[in-house]
């Protein structure tokens, strides 16, 4: 099953890499459910898949952050 999460991981990687607006949101989403599928079996979450969810998160706040 880990197997199948990485590979699938993998794929959603390189699918963000080309992807437009418009699939991006919905890559993330299935990144975000694959990355928690590997984390609740214990097993390392590749670096890659990591730092392109937590550039979305902080791409999704950074106007919060965003000086007057």
């Amino acid at each position: 099953m880990t197997e199948n999460l990485r590979r699938q991981i993998e794929s959603l990687i390189e699918q963000l890499r080309v992807s437009d607006d418009t699939q991006r949101d919905w890559l993330m989403h299935r990144m975000q459910e694959a990355v928690g599928a590997l984390e609740n079996l214990g097993e390392e979450v590749p670096a890659e898949a990591r730092e392109l969810l937590n550039g979305g998160r902080d791409a999704d706040t950074g106007f919060e952050n965003f000086p007057v």
